[in-house]
């Protein structure tokens, strides 16, 4: 079993927004003050130490791989010291389209950051600049995992619990997720044909080595479609396929979960990530996502 090495150091990275959250973990975009470069601390909900474990192990495991999102650091915050300025008010009427430093570290003192906040580096910039266009799309991406804006002087305070896991990944800059392209309807053929292309260059890599995803869906996959960047993310519900040896059903998303999840059949093998890379591609080809919409496993089936 992985020994996690934890870094409990967290005084270089400060948390800027809270960018998604989930049932196992909740999401931030942040600063790393010792190289300037924004990053995405993925601060993990009380789970059994076996996920955690896991996790880490299949990201280490894909390092370097295409389109694998990296890992750059495990923290735990033992001092319980590390803080996050969350807006109070993120109406996209007033999104600027950058991400501000709110340098909060507790709810007391949110007066005096709001008079010091900083702007990030210019790749922290969003893909948004504030035209009407961009405001369409902004609107439309609210459930993004990327979707970012303004520190206002309604910040309040978010304190990360002592000895909560965090795991620090790369920050893609300019990026949305494929479902808010989708939804904007901002995806041409060869951006279909490339992206999924892309996509399954990510499975066959994590497949070669036993990993398959079992969650891939428009919101986990990020990219920066000006310069053609894709990212494959959120790993928590990957595992090792061992041949003959019954797997959890409990995962994938519903509208993208391959018939035998549905049906409870345990010895599912690859094919499962294939599926819900089918289902992607049915929703960007038809223009609707999801493509198949039950509000049950059995609606689902039909």
């Amino acid at each position: 079993m992985l020994e996690i090495d934890y870094n409990t150091d967290t005084s270089p990275y400060e948390l800027i927004q809270k960018i998604g959250c989930g049932k196992y973990s909740e999401v931030f975009c942040a600063l790393n003050r010792n190289n300037a470069c924004m990053c995405v601390c993925k601060i993990l909900k009380p789970v059994r130490l076996r996920k955690i474990k896991r996790e880490i192990s299949i990201l280490r495991n894909l390092c370097g791989g295409p389109n694998v999102v990296r890992l750059f650091d495990v923290l735990r915050d033992d001092s319980n010291d590390m803080g996050v300025g969350v807006a109070g008010n993120t109406s996209n009427a007033n999104y600027t389209g950058n991400i501000t430093s709110a340098n909060a570290t507790n709810s007391n003192n949110n007066t005096n950051n709001n008079n010091n906040t900083n702007s990030l580096p210019t790749t922290a910039t969003t893909h948004f600049n504030g035209n009407s266009h961009d405001a369409t799309m902004a609107s439309r991406q609210q459930q993004s995992f990327h979707k970012v804006s303004t520190i206002n002087s309604n910040s309040t305070a978010y304190s990360i619990g002592t000895g909560t896991p965090i795991l620090v990944t790369e920050f893609v800059p300019n990026a949305v997720t494929l479902r808010a392209l989708m939804l904007a309807n901002e995806i041409s053929n060869f951006d279909m044909r490339y992206y999924l292309y892309e996509v399954l260059r990510t499975l066959d890599f994590a497949h070669k080595r036993g990993i398959f995803h079992r969650d891939i869906k428009p919101h986990n996959i990020m990219i920066n479609h000006d310069k053609k960047i894709l990212r494959v993310i959120d790993w928590g519900l990957a595992e090792y396929y061992v041949h003959g040896e019954p797997l959890n059903c409990g995962v994938a998303t519903r509208h993208y979960k391959a018939p035998e999840l549905l049906v409870g059949y345990r010895h599912y093998d690859f094919s499962l990530d294939i599926w819900c890379t089918g289902c992607v591609l049915a929703g960007m080809l038809f223009k609707s996502d999801p493509f198949f919409e039950g509000n049950s496993n059995e609606e689902q089936l039909l």
